[in-house]
This record gives structure tokens, C-alpha cells and sequence, in this order.
């Protein structure tokens, strides 16, 4: 589920957003384990229902929800794994620090989640696939993130401001895996739907052979 902004000051929506995303991608790397990001399906009924009420509906034996508060200098990610059949908490962690540390609590709490899987269905191979970070410069995924906020509004405008973030998150750290598919996948929306040009779609295979790359190295 889709991590909860719990702030008292605005401005840090991207990263409850970017938790989450980062979770399911690290998650989905444990061969033979399904993870569905359950949110994009669930109206608001459906998600003041029981954590066994959403497995049950969404065929799923395990639920990993949690918030995330920040200020200007610090944050604190919260995280519950939860066993859908029986509606126990399996584990928790709230895990506070810098905000610039946020990677390496999203790696602890990735890891640590796979652990408890791993506990209840031991057949899961763990460390490898989670440990993978989609970069470990703090001012590069800020403007990764920044970009995905401007992609998702869906505009021409939103989207040629998200190619601006992730050049400048690419300036940075030119192995950000995922700055090159975002950034692929904002030209592609803007050649289909806004503006064809010759130049953009090499850009696109650019970057998108450059992710593809950058992942088999990993």
C-alpha cells in the first residue's frame, strides 16, 4: 500500500511517494515472489476495509503499509508487514535519521522486510536482489523525484519539466537506472501524445538501452 505522508510541513509528499515505489521495485527482485502494488486498484471504501478484507480481495497473503514524516532536516519512515490471513503484525520498524540518509533506511527496511518473508516462507532468496540502489547520491534521487511529481501530472508542461529533473539527476549520476527509464518514458508520453520528432526517439532508445544496460551490470 501506498505509504502515508504524515509531515507537519509541506513540501515532502515526494518522498512517502518515493518509499513506496522504492519498496516495490526492491521487493519485486525476490525470485517467485509476487508483489502487487494493491493502491492503484483500491477506491476509498476498499481501503478503510480490513488489511484481511484487501488481501482477501486482491489475492494476496501479505500487506507492507507504513508512513513517512520529515522536516527540514530530518526523517522518520515507518514501516508494518502484515500476515493478511491471520491479521498479525509479522514485523515493524519506525527507523529515524537525516533526511539524507533516506536510501539507507529505504535499504534497511527493504531488507529487513524480505527477511521476515523469508522467515514465514523460507524458500525465498533474500540479500541480492534487494541490496541493488537506484543511486546513492541523496541530491540525485531529491531531483528524481521532484521529476516523477511532474510526470505524473500527465501536461505537456509536467512532462518537459520531469526531463529537466532527471537531466539534472543524470548530470549527477549518470548510473541512475531509473532517472534513464523515467526519463525515456517522459519523451515517449511527449512523441505520442504532444510532439513527434525523429531526434526524441533516439533519445528514448538512448536511455532505455542505457537502464537495460545498467540492470543486466547489476
Amino acid at each position: 500500500l501506498a505509504f502515508d505522508e504524515i509531515s507537519d510541513i509541506q513540501g515532502f509528499e515526494n518522498f512517502a511517494t518515493g518509499a513506496t515505489n522504492d519498496l516495490i521495485s526492491r521487493l519485486s527482485r525476490i525470485q517467485n515472489l509476487k508483489v502487487v502494488p494493491i493502491i492503484k486498484s483500491l477506491n476509498d471504501n476498499q481501503l478503510k476495509s480490513s488489511t484481511k478484507a484487501i488481501c482477501k480481495d486482491n489475492d494476496v497473503k501479505m500487506v507492507l503499509q507504513g508512513s513517512v514524516k520529515a522536516d527540514m532536516g530530518n526523517i522518520t519512515l515507518t514501516a508494518e508487514l502484515i500476515d493478511g490471513e491471520r491479521g498479525i503484525v509479522l514485523w515493524k520498524e519506525s527507523k529515524p535519521d537525516k533526511l539524507e540518509n533516506i536510501l539507507t533506511i529505504q535499504d534497511e527496511i527493504a531488507s529487513e522486510v524480505a527477511r521476515a518473508i523469508n522467515a514465514k516462507f523460507s524458500s525465498y532468496p533474500v540479500q541480492k536482489q534487494v541490496s541493488i540502489r537506484p543511486t546513492k547520491n541523496f541530491k540525485a534521487y531529491d531531483l528524481f523525484l521532484k521529476g516523477n511529481a511532474e510526470l505524473t501530472k500527465w501536461t505537456y508542461e509536467g512532462l518537459k519539466e520531469s526531463l529537466t529533473y532527471y537531466k539534472r539527476a543524470l548530470d549527477i549520476d549518470n548510473n541512475f537506472i531509473e532517472a534513464h527509464s523515467s526519463s525515456a518514458l517522459a519523451n515517449l508520453l511527449i512523441s505520442y501524445f504532444y510532439e513527434y520528432d525523429k531526434n526524441t526517439i533516439e533519445t528514448i532508445k538512448n536511455d532505455a538501452k542505457k537502464a537495460l544496460s545498467l540492470e543486466r551490470d547489476n
